[in-house]
């Protein structure tokens, strides 16, 4: 499989970012959540950091609907599913 038969199962694939974060892939650890920045009044001010939890589905979404061949291979897609499915669970079960 894609990680050496660790995250096969639709279970283990939904955790596979989890499994990863100490790995090489850092730049998906903002994809886990939207750190909206808080002044001193405690009230969400400021933009929003471009990559986040929506950037996430958005961009696993479009890939994965692409007709393209070049760059999305199968590999591709199966990362972006995996991050698809784990971004989705954390934003319906946040910790």
């Amino acid at each position: 499989g894609l990680t050496g038969n660790l995250s096969d199962s639709f279970v283990e694939a939904a955790v596979w970012m989890d499994d990863i974060k100490n790995d090489y892939w850092d730049y998906l650890f903002n994809w886990h959540f939207v750190g909206r920045p808080i002044d001193s009044l405690g009230l969400h001010n400021g933009p929003l950091p471009t990559y986040n939890s929506l950037y996430a589905v958005n961009e696993s979404m479009r890939v994965l609907n692409s007709t393209r061949n070049i760059g999305n291979t199968t590999l591709t897609k199966s990362i972006y599913l995996r991050i698809l499915m784990h971004v989705i669970g954390d934003m319906h079960q946040p910790l």
